[in-house]
């Protein structure tokens, strides 16, 4: 099984990071492969672009 924890917050190492790699390490210790996507850009001013990031998701889940 294959877990993705996508982030899109702008804080690198805040509670939504820390959050998403405990779900992540839960989903590990039972056999999953995890990946977690952080957002590409860490402004304010604009939201990411998630064309990009579901790019990276479709590329995480195609890999054998």
């Amino acid at each position: 099984m294959r877990c993705i924890a996508v982030s899109g917050s702008p804080r690198e190492d805040w509670n939504t990071v820390m959050l998403l790699e405990k779900t992540l390490e839960g989903a590990a210790s039972r056999g999953a492969e995890t990946t977690l996507i952080q957002s590409m850009c860490r402004c304010r001013s604009h939201a990411s672009d998630w064309t990009v990031v579901l790019k990276v998701i479709s590329m995480a889940i195609a890999r054998p």
